[in-house]
Formats: structure tokens, sequence, C-alpha cells
């Protein structure tokens, strides 16, 4: 997440500065870079479309308990 806000916000200050702020290393943003989208990441964003599907098709009068039984 850290590294996230870095990344989104890197244009206002160098990354030392940024590391220096929140307390992490280079060598750990740069590590965070390469390693790319986690497996749980992949498929929660995955069930996140299909929830904006369902939300658009039932014109978001689905609460969590239909939502749940329709997923």
């Amino acid at each position: 997440m850290i590294f996230g806000v870095i990344r989104d916000h890197r244009y206002l200050g160098s990354l030392s500065w940024f590391c220096a702020v929140f307390g992490v290393s280079r060598s750990g943003y740069y590590a965070w870079q390469k390693r790319g989208i986690s497996a749980r990441a992949r498929k929660d964003a995955e069930l996140l479309a299909e929830i904006r599907v369902i939300d658009r098709q039932f014109k978001g009068r689905y609460g969590r308990p239909r939502m749940t039984d329709e997923l």
C-alpha cells in the first residue's frame, strides 16, 4: 500500500525522500515494482468486476445477501 502511494505521488519529490518519510527502503520499493500483482489481488479484481456487472444489471437494487446468492 505504501509503495503504491509512493508510485502515484513520486512526481512530488525524490524516491529517497518518500522512502525516508514512510520508513521504507529504496530496494524494497524496487522489489515491489518487479513483483507484480499477487494472485489474491488478481482474484479480488475479478470478483469486483463481477460485482459491478451484477450491480449494473440490477440497477443497484441488490444488497449484500442477494449479491452473495447471485455470485
